[in-house]
């Protein structure tokens, strides 16, 4: 069985429009699918963790299914993608800065309560039209959800400890 997708394992395969990954799965390294032509992909649940820009530049990237096991999302993950909404599950702890960086047809994320962190420049320039931040949410850092110019509401929790620099400028 394979234990992991890569690192660069399809890296700009323009041509590649679906992948069918295994149960048995653990990682997709970094940069595994960035540039690649992939339209939706449905990860196993037995995936814990994605690399840094997994799945960065994947423009025609519009749906992605998450494990609910998925404890770590890497940094630039889905940065430049063609994600239109993302569900984040419980299991999630941390996803890295710039993770939804530039998704500008990013209209919904949905955040369960287990993440603790949301990464610098996270959601930065996304298309997001609301949020909502889950009661675990310490912190999000600089710039979280800067230029994101269609946000009309942003819920933020009461045990919100951080609100860093530029965070909704």
């Amino acid at each position: 069985s394979v234990g992991s997708v890569g690192i660069y394992a399809f890296y700009n395969c323009s041509s590649l429009k679906e992948a069918t990954l295994v149960q048995g799965l653990e990682a997709i390294e970094n940069n595994a699918f960035q540039n690649s032509g992939l339209e939706s992909i449905a990860i196993p649940a037995t995936v814990t963790t994605f690399g840094d820009s997994a799945f960065r530049g994947c423009s025609d990237l519009t749906a992605a299914t998450l494990p609910d096991g998925l404890k770590v999302i890497g940094k630039y993950a889905f940065s430049n993608s063609g994600l239109i909404s993302i569900e984040i599950h419980t299991s999630v702890e941390y996803f890295g800065s710039y993770a939804f960086y530039y998704c500008s047809s990013l209209e919904s994320a949905t955040l369960a309560d287990g993440l603790t962190v949301i990464g610098q420049s996270a959601f930065r320039n996304s298309g997001l039209t609301s949020i909502a931040i889950p009661a675990s949410v310490r912190a999000f850092e600089n710039n979280a959800f800067r230029s994101c110019g269609n946000l009309k509401s942003a819920t933020l929790p009461e045990g919100l400890i951080v609100i860093g620099k530029s965070a909704f400028r």
